[in-house]
């Protein structure tokens, strides 16, 4: 009996692990190609301009659905990685640097009894670095239609 369990778990990892839907992303200039799997944070960028982020599942063989909306592969311009985990890791370091700094800079400015404007303008670059954490940069590589990426739904 332990053995027939056995058997049927491992089928089913086999079948969940190897029967997933992926988006292959190709440059046949190039000669690359790249995957995104199902429920991957995607940005994508659609031919009239409009950008929508969120989880990626496909929905048919020419079709992806991101946040309840429906979109064919031929109305995407460009298509990029966002996952939320990275980011973090990204930005965390940024936050916490350009916070510290700018607390350090003001308190070592009011010590010092300088004016204002000089307070002022040694903060702004560590406030710079505070931003830009908060804005949240991603600096993964997009694939864009125009440089020669194409984009097909495969089942493996």
């Amino acid at each position: 009996m332990k053995a027939l369990l056995l058997i049927l778990f491992s089928l089913l990892f086999i079948q969940t692990t190897y029967s997933q839907v992926q988006l292959e992303i190709s440059n046949p200039q190039k000669g690359k190609v790249k995957y995104i799997q199902e429920f991957k944070k995607v940005k994508v960028k659609l031919i009239d301009g409009r950008v929508i982020k969120g989880p990626i599942s496909f929905y048919s063989e020419n079709d992806i659905y991101i946040k309840d909306e429906i979109i064919l592969l031929s109305d995407i311009r460009k298509i990029k990685r966002n996952p939320r985990g990275w980011m973090f890791l990204q930005n965390a370091p940024l936050i916490a640097f350009g916070g510290t700094l700018s607390l350090v800079a003001l308190s070592m400015n009011s010590y010092n009894g300088e004016s204002t404007t000089e307070m002022v303008s040694n903060t702004i670059p560590f406030a710079v670095i505070f931003v830009a954490g908060i804005i949240s940069p991603n600096f993964f590589k997009g694939y864009n239609r125009k440089k020669g990426w194409n984009y097909k739904i495969i089942r493996n």
